[in-house]
């Protein structure tokens, strides 16, 4: 079944179309859309292929879990050898290769370690102690409840506060450790960091941090009124003081 139009696609243009996915020209396909033998021409076309894909594909091809395990290095080189060959004169296994390859390489950039830096730190809370008893004395001001003392496992920290005019806070803290024998300067260059709990009650933001010095102590100055964390950022732990309040309504010495 010929057609006998100069625009009219030969075979050979159709079997590239079909087989290679090469396009065919502009008026090739301007002309297959008018013309209903070009039309019937390519589905015959069309149909030949998909017959003997499906009729002859996989006879003589690796099968998936093989071309699976060549993408994941699996097999051995005398497996793997006639694998590559095959890939230089099938394209369908070669594609199927490829989309396997782009696939592990996904999986491995998803399916990573999903746990965050927070989940992988070593955590410690620290219990506030009671403060010690008091002298009271008459027409003495009520205490404040600072300076604070907190206890996480080995580790002992001191808390104190002051105010300025314009109800700006610094914030002095001392490190130490229940062992006697380990030096303050262990703590030296640690990082802390005071985080704001956020309106919704759930999420901290940082909003100030230092380093301790060679004496175990760190201050933290111009803090507003508010509820924070204290984190301290130590070689085999991540000390934290949560619910830290500083507000207004203290008096602070």
């Amino acid at each position: 079944m010929n057609c006998l139009n100069t625009m009219a696609p030969c075979d050979e243009d159709i079997l590239k179309d079909v087989l290679d996915e090469t396009p065919l020209s502009r008026e090739a396909r301007v002309h297959i859309e008018q013309c209903p033998t070009c039309q019937q021409r390519l589905a015959n076309y069309k149909d030949i292929n998909a017959f003997l894909i499906s009729s002859l594909y996989r006879h003589e091809c690796p099968d998936s879990m093989q071309l699976s395990l060549y993408c994941a290095g699996e097999l051995s080189k005398e497996e793997s050898t006639p694998i590559t060959a095959h890939l230089r004169v099938c394209p369908l296994c070669a594609q199927e290769v490829a989309d396997t390859r782009r696939f592990l390489t996904e999986t491995e950039l998803t399916d990573g370690p999903t746990e965050t830096l927070e989940e992988t730190v070593r955590r410690i809370v620290a219990t506030l102690l009671p403060p010690p008893p008091a002298l009271v004395v008459r027409n003495t001001a009520k205490a404040t409840g600072w300076p604070r003392q907190y206890r996480a496992e080995a580790y002992s920290l001191l808390l104190d506060l002051s105010a300025d005019k314009q109800e700006k806070y610094t914030l002095i803290g001392t490190l130490t450790h229940q062992n006697e024998t380990i030096s303050l300067e262990m703590f030296e260059g640690k990082e802390v960091e005071l985080h704001l709990l956020a309106d919704n009650d759930q999420l901290y933001r940082p909003i100030a941090s230092t380093q301790i010095d060679d004496m175990g102590s760190f201050v933290l100055h111009a803090i507003s009124a508010g509820t924070y964390r204290l984190l301290v950022n130590l070689d085999d732990c991540e000390l934290e003081v949560d619910g830290l309040p500083i507000t207004v309504s203290q008096k602070v010495r």
